[in-house]
């Protein structure tokens, strides 16, 4: 166990290939750290050394809400070490798999804009991370984001050698076209990955499901970021648009700095020309100005004519109604060709010849879900069918088989999500299975759309489950296995640990724990 003058070391949370992170507390003061060390067998390897240095001078050089910061830099015979600011949260990554899934853009918003300001802050410094990605993030209790990990940083007016042209540093699905190729970085290198982390907290994933690291850098260089809305179809337009722009091949087309990509991010793209608002149907309001002119057109040129014998008139009905005299008492009686009333941006309506009755044809009709159905009629009987077409993804997400409005049905999306169960008014109500094509499941009971009631849950890597839920979160009394056969048995508070547990560990014995909001007590 390592040895600091005046701290007492606690226990490891973290390790990695060149060194291991420990908590610990001040002796007397009582202030946590968390101390990251590179390993004594690394203290001869002098470029080791020397950048484990340089990541202690460049965290100096910050001092910022939302980076982790330096407290102290202890040196002796046995290793290096960085004590640092504790903080008490999640990595990004385990966040977004344990915890929300895609982010609502209304959370998503703050959460990276406080992460544009930290690495904004660095450029303004002089330092380029270089290996931003949601496991160098942290995302706090009360939602504050702290940036992980300048160890790789760079100083942009200086190299000292210790990274040269031609040489890949980072994390290679973060990883901009310019890393890949070993050619010089610089702010828009970050810039990049900034786009790439966007993506992943919009859509809930990583962008590239293949682990072989040759296949993804190809993918880099050749081929754009797949659409985030391909995958999870609630992506705005807004945020497609941004992302596109900080993930542009060439560097000069993404974003200049973080100040752009914050004034974008936090803009009101309805203001700005509409990007995000549904385009307006016109048909009806034109079709409505063609009737009303041929009508009021007709009134006065028909009594400029005539006098008693009226062959055509228009009353105060004259926006509903195309009307024909009885040529015997000069009486007006409506004789509907074609009608459209208060609903006319609804229905498409056409008469009953015989009486004049207007009848409801609808042969294709919207509702307050426009902009997730879209209708056709039933000729039979002018009723509205439903008939799941989704236009925010060129009506590729699909109802295969039953009733997905009222009933048992079957709904494939444009990304490979599948529903089979019950449905409510066009929403997930009731029984369902739901499955993700990266292998996780969800069976138990929705509402409106989320989970809602028991059901259980299982994760593509093995862990499981099974319990109660509330709003699309594990609420209530539950049991989560992980994959190596270990459990936790107790209750969730809104997706978090709260209460009174019991854990079970692989090999069946049983200890108590205590948590609060997520965090064992």
């Amino acid at each position: 166990m390592i040895k600091i003058p005046n701290y007492k070391i606690i226990k490891k949370i973290g390790e990695g290939g060149m060194g291991d992170v420990y908590l610990a507390e001040h002796e007397i003061i009582k202030r946590k750290v968390a101390v990251k060390s590179l390993h004594n067998k690394f203290v001869k390897n002098t470029e080791l050394v020397e950048r484990f240095r340089k990541e202690a001078e460049n965290l100096s050089r910050l001092k910022h809400p939302n980076i982790v910061e330096l407290i102290e830099y202890y040196e002796d015979k046995t290793g290096l070490y960085l004590l640092m600011e504790y903080v008490d949260g999640r990595q990004l990554d385990t966040y977004l798999k344990k915890e929300t899934g895609p982010i609502p853009e209304a959370k998503l918003i703050p959460l990276f804009s406080q992460l544009l300001e930290a690495i904004g802050y660095a450029h303004s410094k002089g330092l380029i991370h270089r290996d931003i990605k949601p496991s160098n993030i942290i995302i706090t209790k009360d939602n504050k984001v702290k940036v992980l990990d300048f160890g790789i940083a760079k100083l942009i007016e200086e190299e000292k050698g210790l990274t040269k042209t031609g040489v890949q540093i980072g994390t290679v699905s973060y990883m901009s076209p310019e890393q890949v190729n070993g050619e010089k970085v610089d702010k828009s290198t970050d810039i990049y990955s900034l786009g790439v982390t966007l993506w992943q907290m919009a859509v809930g994933k990583a962008p590239y499901d293949i682990t072989n690291s040759f296949q993804i850098q190809l993918k880099i260089i050749n081929e754009p970021l797949p659409l985030a809305r391909t995958i999870y179809p609630a992506v705005s337009t807004k945020i497609e648009d941004i992302i596109l722009k900080a993930t542009q091949k060439n560097k000069v087309d993404r974003y200049k700095n973080c100040k752009e990509f914050i004034d974008d991010i936090n803009s009101d793209y309805k203001k700005k020309g509409g990007r995000n608002k549904p385009k307006r149907d016109l048909k009806p309001i034109l079709y409505f100005l063609f009737v009303l002119i041929i009508l009021v057109g007709g009134y006065f040129g028909w009594n400029m004519l005539t006098e008693e014998k009226i062959y055509g008139c228009t009353d105060i009905t004259m926006y509903n109604y195309d009307s024909q005299a009885n040529v015997d008492d000069g009486e007006c009686i409506p004789k509907i060709y074609g009608c459209i009333d208060r609903s006319m941006f609804n229905y498409n309506s056409r008469a009953n010849t015989d009486d004049g009755e207007c009848i409801p044809k609808i042969y294709g009709c919207t509702d307050s879900r426009a902009n997730n159905h879209s209708r056709t009629a039933n000729t039979n009987d002018g009723s509205c069918r439903y008939s799941n077409n989704n236009s925010n993804t060129n009506n590729s997400n699909t109802c295969i088989s039953g009733n997905c409005e009222n009933g048992y049905g079957t709904y494939i999306f444009s990304n490979g999500d599948k529903y089979v169960g019950q449905w409510k008014d066009g929403k997930r109500t009731g029984q369902g299975t739901y499955t993700w094509p990266n292998g996780d499941k969800y069976v138990g009971e929705f509402k409106d759309y989320m989970k809602h009631g028991k059901g259980t849950y299982t994760w593509d890597d093995g862990d499981k489950y099974v319990g109660e839920w509330r709003n699309n979160k594990m609420h209530g009394q539950g049991t989560y296995t992980y994959d190596s056969g270990a459990k936790r048995v107790g209750k969730w508070r809104d997706g978090k640990k709260h209460g009174k547990f019991k854990y079970y560990d692989k090999n069946g014995s049983i200890s108590r724990e205590k948590w609060n909001n997520g965090v064992q007590e």
